[in-house]
């Protein structure tokens, strides 16, 4: 947001409102580059944000697959166990 006006109150609900970051005028170059560059700084990590996000879901979508995968392993083998040996077949499944 750049204006001529230099109010704080002004600064604040333009902030509130979504402004980046508030400049008055006439303009300081080095205030200038400072404020491009914070703001770039700070829409980098908030696109870092978003795809740590995406991918901290990718993980739990995984281990929720990883963990059906697992059971469904432990099952058929189980399964395998009971059909070799008819004598231990239903201990085999009360313990899995």
């Amino acid at each position: 947001m750049a204006t001529a006006v230099a109010e704080a109150n002004l600064a604040i609900q333009c902030m509130r409102l979504g402004a980046d970051d508030y400049i008055t005028k006439p303009f300081n170059l080095d205030e200038v580059v400072m404020n491009v560059e914070r703001t770039l700084e700070n829409a980098c990590l908030n696109i870092r944000l978003r795809n740590s996000r995406t991918l901290a879901a990718k993980v739990e979508a995984q281990t929720v697959e990883i963990r059906k995968l697992f059971l469904g392993s432990i099952e058929a083998l189980v399964y395998a166990l009971e059909a070799k040996d008819k004598y231990t077949a239903g201990h085999s499944r009360r313990v899995a």
